[in-house]
């Protein structure tokens, strides 16, 4: 889904992601998340919005691999984390 409208906030398009029933539930992870291709200053990246329960802030995953699916983008970030 590539956004061509106004300018929206992480917190917006992660509201409207849960609105038009967008949002996923990753098993393996336990984490409720979805994605949008949005372009940012000219670049085309990729926003994963993921939370670990309903009533808890959403965090958002930036990357500029359009490839990537959410589980190994989570991995990659987790380990970065850890550092």
């Amino acid at each position: 889904m590539i956004l061509k409208s106004k300018p929206f906030t992480a917190k917006e398009l992660a509201e409207k992601q849960k609105r038009n029933k967008k949002t996923k539930r990753s098993r393996k992870l336990n984490v409720l998340y979805s994605f949008a291709d949005v372009n940012y200053k000219g670049n085309n990246i990729r926003l994963f919005f993921c939370k670990t329960t309903h009533r808890g802030n959403w965090n958002v995953l930036l990357t500029a691999n359009k490839d990537l699916e959410f589980e190994e983008a989570y991995r990659i970030y987790s380990i970065r984390w850890t550092i």
